[in-house]
């Protein structure tokens, strides 16, 4: 699931019982001045823990929260949701990681 409408989500299911966590995202080029990319995960539509903010004023810097951990149960669905504000370039290149334990 992709829509340009100023929050996005890409969407799979979950292959294993785990735990999601380490969650690193990584822009490919330098966002708009006063531009700033939420990422988040979500869990069934559920928004969780397992988010990282990045802002225009970070440039190319990695960000990421290996803090947050999420049980997931396998067949649930994982959702990658990206809201954008502050003028951000919607085709602006984030990759977006996280680990599945």
């Amino acid at each position: 699931m992709f829509d340009r409408s100023g929050s996005s989500k890409v969407a799979f299911p979950c292959p294993v019982d785990g735990t999601l966590l380490n969650l690193f995202v990584n822009p490919a080029e330098l966002p708009n001045s006063n531009g700033i990319l939420t990422i988040t995960v979500l869990v069934d539509g559920v928004e969780t823990a397992l988010s990282v903010t990045h802002h225009w004023t970070e440039g190319s810097s990695v960000k990421s929260n290996t803090t947050a951990r999420v049980q997931i149960s396998q067949g649930q669905l994982i959702l990658v949701k990206f809201t954008e504000s502050g003028g951000f370039q919607t085709f602006t290149e984030f990759h977006v990681t996280f680990q599945l334990k």
